[in-house]
């Protein structure tokens, strides 16, 4: 309780130094029976030890709870296609001065026409009803906000990474 309580606060937080893996972890703790439910194989791939970045954590938690969100779905479509495991891979390291998270699904894949507008707000390829349009938009508000990036890697029926890269935070 006290976790969604913090949760719903997010707009009145500043940036901290926070460990990347911790704002991950916690969106789990979210979602982690619905990803049960579904039969969802989370492959958790964290590295320890990673430098500090400078974000607001429960920013971050809405971006990984989105991400996860529209990897579970698209791994729904592929396992109802052709009967494919569910399986979803969480991984963090240090690539010189960025810490990196990554959120990859073997689901339906990404076209690449698609991939040029999806942070676009109000850009949704979901049926109606069903989306806003509006997550992928605000992850990459939140990422800038930190200084960080946000890219795709996905192919047609390939699955789909999404990655984050925010800079070390400086010493102090």
């Amino acid at each position: 309780t006290d976790h969604l309580r913090g949760f719903g606060r997010i707009a009145n937080e500043t940036l901290n130094f926070i460990d990347l893996n911790q704002p991950l972890e916690d969106s789990l703790i979210l979602i982690e029976a619905q990803l049960r439910d579904n039969r969802v194989t989370v492959d958790w791939q964290l590295a320890e030890d990673l430098p500090f970045i400078e974000a607001n954590p429960h920013k971050l938690e809405q971006v990984f709870i989105n991400l996860i969100g529209n990897a579970e779905y698209a791994m729904q479509e592929a396992a109802e296609q052709d009967g494919r495991d569910k399986i979803l891979t969480l991984r963090t390291r240090q690539e010189g001065d960025w810490v990196v998270a990554e959120v990859r699904d073997n689901g339906t894949g990404i076209p690449e026409d698609v991939q040029k507008q999806m942070f676009e707000p109000f850009f949704t390829t979901k049926p109606e009803g069903e989306g806003t349009g509006l997550g992928l938009s605000i992850c990459h508000g939140i990422a800038t906000e930190c200084d960080g990036e946000i890219a795709c890697e996905s192919a047609s029926g390939a699955g789909t990474a999404f990655i984050l890269r925010f800079p070390i935070a400086p010493a102090g």
